[in-house]
This record gives structure tokens, sequence and C-alpha cells, in this order.
């Protein structure tokens, strides 16, 4: 029963409720093994989605506006994460 309805959430969130993935993912690492409280947690995943059927998520196109004078400049020559070899 919880492996079905972890699917019917990632189908939900496949289908654009973006908002609820990072849960969905949360429960579905435990699908082998899930506890009575895991259930209830879905349980109240799909209430949520019950009182807030016609929520949308609203996305700027506009490029963000970074003033790169507020970050300090770095050397990362001896760093583990430098690109030189």
């Amino acid at each position: 029963y919880y492996q079905s309805l972890i699917g019917i959430l990632r189908w939900i969130v496949e289908l654009g409720r973006v908002g609820i993935c990072l849960e969905v993912s949360m429960m579905s690492s435990h699908l082998a093994l899930p506890r009575e409280g895991h259930l209830e947690c879905l349980y109240h995943m799909f209430a949520y989605l019950g009182k807030y059927h016609n929520a949308e998520m609203l996305y700027d196109p506009t490029e963000p506006q970074i003033n790169l004078s507020s970050f300090k400049k770095q050397d990362w020559t001896y760093s583990t994460m430098s690109e030189t070899d």
C-alpha cells in the first residue's frame, strides 16, 4: 500500500507539483521498510494536496541582477578544487 501511494505522489510531481518533490523523495527512501509514521506522513501530504489543489508555482523568467562586487576574489591556485593539474 505504501509503495502504491509513493507511486501516485511521484506521478503527481511529474505532472507539475514540484513543491512536494523533496518530501516525496525523502518518503521514497523508506520503500523497503516503511513504518507507521511514514504512512502518516503520506496521509498528511495527500491532505495538503487536497487542501491546496489549485495551487500553482510561478517562475520569474527574467535574468537576476547580481552585483559581482559583493563577492571577494579568492585565490584557488593551491586548492584541491583548482582546475590546474
